[in-house]
């Protein structure tokens, strides 16, 4: 049977395709942090641990 997929799980395929796009891979979580925390204006910055997630 085919089960719909968890908002999180669409979430979670759009954004690793959307990095694969852009960069031709998944970028480490290093990475990931550093470049949301360069561009989130307004927004908490997140950790190496919140972007490994």
């Amino acid at each position: 049977m085919n089960t719909p997929k968890l908002p999180i799980e669409n979430f979670s395929s759009a954004l690793n395709q959307a990095l694969r796009n852009r960069y031709g891979k998944i970028p480490s979580a290093s990475f990931l942090m550093n470049e949301f925390n360069l561009r989130s204006y307004g927004a908490k910055f997140i950790t190496r641990e919140t972007a490994r997630k």
